[in-house]
């Protein structure tokens, strides 16, 4: 068992795991509102909280340990991923706080990793999908997935996904489309909604001057 941060181990780092933690899980909001006169409460989804999650870890030997611990917490303060190495998925970082203790000599000999993370998980190993034209695609998470597409071209077009349509006004070469973050490398190409993925099947197709559409990373996510 090892800690895995932005696909390296831990052990790469000179760091052991001190324990098994618990698999991350947020929780679900929801506000209830009691009706006067009504036979049953009426209930608002506020959606997921913010996962925090512990780790401690200790050092694997004290050869250059200075040096070796200054590396190590630089590696863990740049997480944008975590996981364990047993696990199939990963989840994202949004913060990270670092705490250590050192014996008498001043050496660092664990470190304690407190880490915020998205609410969700993500499947490990995305990966790379070339689509067929008027095909059906499945998503892989058990919630709405917000890919990173690429469509390649050389004029107009239209790509539709379910019922949501993005309409490419211009297109020369490749552009990318991050549903996620709402943004693409050539803004001034696309007109619509961000093609989101609903849970289950998606009917995918395009027109025009559309050549190729890829799902470059399908974000694949549950609870």
């Amino acid at each position: 068992m090892d800690l895995v941060v932005n696909g390296q181990l831990a052990s790469e780092h000179n760091l052991i795991l001190d324990d098994y933690p618990d698999i991350p899980q947020a929780e679900h909001n929801w506000t209830t509102t009691r009706a006067p006169g009504a036979d049953s409460s009426l209930y608002q989804d506020n959606g997921y909280q913010d996962i925090k999650w512990t780790v401690s870890l200790s050092m694997a030997d004290f050869d250059n340990i200075y040096i070796k611990s200054v590396m190590a917490m630089n590696w863990i303060k740049a997480a944008k991923t975590v996981s364990l190495d047993l696990w199939p998925f990963q989840f994202n970082v949004k913060t990270v706080d670092i705490t250590q203790s050192s014996n008498e000599w001043g050496v660092t000999q664990s470190i304690k990793a407190e880490f915020m993370l998205e609410s969700f998980k993500y499947l490990k190993n995305d990966p790379i999908i070339r689509l067929v034209n008027g095909a059906n695609q499945s998503n892989y998470g058990v919630m709405p997935a917000k890919p990173l597409w690429k469509i390649t071209g050389t004029a107009a077009g239209n790509l539709e996904v379910n019922d949501q349509v993005l309409k490419v006004v211009n297109l020369s070469g490749d552009l990318v489309i991050d549903s996620k973050l709402m943004i693409a490398n050539h803004e001034d190409w696309i007109s619509g909604p961000y093609p989101i993925l609903d849970q289950d099947i998606n009917r995918i197709s395009w027109d025009g001057g559309i050549q190729a559409v890829t799902i470059l990373e399908g974000r694949w996510r549950s609870e």
